[in-house]
């Protein structure tokens, strides 16, 4: 079936900077009609850097929602997924856990995959049977994830497509996730 676009649900985000304008009018920098100059917003995006690597260097658990889309290989159901020093299948963060996941077909139609908990894919039949999948199971791992397709994909004209929730990288070298 194809993915509708009406749904009784609702999303909320905000990005690094709408953080950033509410903290200043909050402490009474600003007032919310004020334009706030970029050289302000450079600073406080540089604390806010600092302060989230504190606290995942501390253990705190530090997450972000993204999407990842993951072009799929014909005959093949499992899929390593995680940062290039891992060596997986697909070069992402690894995601602490998929929230929700649909497969898009070569004619851009979507098709819900359920999210299937270990012992609910356990009892899944026949793990080796091609078709289109429509269930997939994760497994966080320490360093790499890795998602199990089921059905096994017949083709490679498709990609899945995961909401996923992982934690901010933590690496100097990048810049916050919150950009």
């Amino acid at each position: 079936y194809a993915r509708t676009t009406l749904s009784t649900t609702s999303a909320f985000g905000v990005n690094r900077d709408s953080i950033i304008q509410d903290a200043l009018i909050e402490i009474g920098k600003y007032k919310p009609s004020d334009t706030i100059p970029a050289t302000d917003v450079t600073h406080c995006a540089r604390a806010m850097n600092v302060m989230i690597k504190a606290w995942a260097s501390k253990g705190m658990l530090v997450w972000c929602v993204g999407e990842v889309v993951m072009p799929l290989v014909a005959a093949k159901a499992s899929y390593t997924m995680g940062p290039a020093s891992t060596t997986p299948d697909f070069v992402t963060p690894r995601p602490m856990r998929i929230m929700s996941a649909f497969l898009r077909d070569a004619n851009g139609n979507d098709i819900d995959l359920t999210v299937e908990s270990r012992f609910d894919y356990n009892l899944l039949g026949n793990k080796s049977q091609q078709g289109t999948p429509n269930q997939l199971f994760y497994d966080p791992q320490f360093n790499k994830g890795v998602v199990t397709l089921y059905d096994v994909p017949q083709d490679a004209l498709s990609s899945v497509h995961f909401i996923v929730q992982r934690q901010v990288n933590r690496s100097e070298e990048h810049t916050s996730e919150l950009q």
